[in-house]
């Protein structure tokens, strides 16, 4: 059995890709700091690669170290070549969606690329990139379910609203280029706008009244939802807009479809390769006038559709779990 010690190990991405039961490989279980938090992650601090090089076979590298500096980022690379313990990286962002400049984010990713033994990614966008960026061929493996899989709806749920989650106002989020059209929206559906309590209070004042002129019927300020709440929440919508300038995949748009909720996708990074063909997925061009307007309502007038979807995300855990066991091994051959 392969020892994987995954950056990070808690997230859903990470637990969805191996099954129940034996999959030829093992993710070991998270290192919190304190509960629910694993930020920074301490499997990339190099003191903590050498004390415990005997307890994994492989170091998985996805996300979550924006907040290690590039130069911890190296050492551990450096560390890992010590102790000879082969990296795999998943390269989730090419644009780091919860920071406004890239440059130390596209630093650690290159670091992590070049030196890995094996480099997968979401879509063929990403792959293409990766390559022209430094050289690496990327396996594309898809992104796997959010929701759990007894979770996962078999009819469509019943909500009847156009939902817009700002959560902490990252970033990524961009209020004023699709705020006017989520006024015109707001005339054939009723609109949420969600943003979590902390961002809001400590939001300026510009931000407030952008937020507040969209005009939605509904305004909800609340702490961060437990997953369980954040999806009932989601079913009560017909139609989630994603609101982003910035990014290269997206997990909410997994997590949407998850639900069997219709999701409008910018054209940013490589969203819209994620499901190409899914019927309740359509793309938008942000600050195009119309654009998200047309693609919202293309959604509600499309019959929503989810059944099979438990089926297709159960088939396809179980080759992704393969494909991850694969790479596994691949790295450790050329560590070998």
């Amino acid at each position: 059995m392969i020892r994987v010690a995954s950056v990070p190990a808690a997230h859903p991405f990470v637990r969805h890709i191996q099954p129940p039961g034996s999959a030829g490989f093992l993710t070991l279980p998270e290192i919190f700091h304190e509960p629910g938090r694993w930020w920074p992650p301490r499997r990339l601090d190099p003191r903590w690669l050498r004390e415990n090089a005997g307890s994994f076979d492989v170091l998985h590298a996805h996300f979550g170290y924006e907040s290690l500096s590039v130069d911890v980022v190296r050492s551990a690379v450096r560390a890992l070549a010590e102790i000879g313990r082969p990296l795999v990286v998943t390269v989730h962002d090419l644009q780091n969606p919860h920071l406004p400049d890239d440059a130390d984010h596209l630093e650690q990713v290159g670091a992590l690329v070049r030196a890995a033994a094996e480099v997968t990614t979401l879509t063929a966008g990403a792959a293409r990139e990766i390559a022209d960026r430094w050289g690496r061929a990327a396996r594309v493996l898809a992104h796997p379910h959010i929701v759990p899989l007894e979770d996962l709806p078999t009819k469509p749920p019943a909500g009847d609203r156009v939902g817009v989650h700002l959560g902490d106002l990252r970033p990524r989020v961009a209020i004023e280029p699709v705020s006017t059209e989520l006024r015109s929206i707001g005339s054939f559906a009723p609109v949420t706008v969600d943003v979590q309590t902390d961002a809001w209070e400590s939001a300026d004042a510009a931000t407030r009244n952008n937020i507040e002129s969209i005009g939605a019927d509904q305004l909800l300020v609340h702490e961060r939802l437990p997953d369980d709440e954040l999806y009932d929440a989601v079913r009560r919508t017909r139609v989630q807009v994603l609101p982003y300038c910035r990014g290269t995949h997206s997990g909410w748009l997994e997590m949407c479809l998850d639900l069997g909720v219709a999701v409008a996708v910018p054209r940013i990074g490589y969203l819209a390769q994620q499901h190409p063909d899914h019927p309740s997925v359509a793309s938008y061009e942000l600050g195009s006038p119309g654009s998200l307007t047309a693609a919202v309502r293309s959604l509600i007038d499309a019959e929503p559709e989810c059944a099979g979807w438990r089926d297709f995300r159960r088939a396809q855990r179980q080759r992704l779990s393969s494909e991850y066991a694969a790479v596994y091994r691949s790295a450790l051959a050329v560590a070998a």
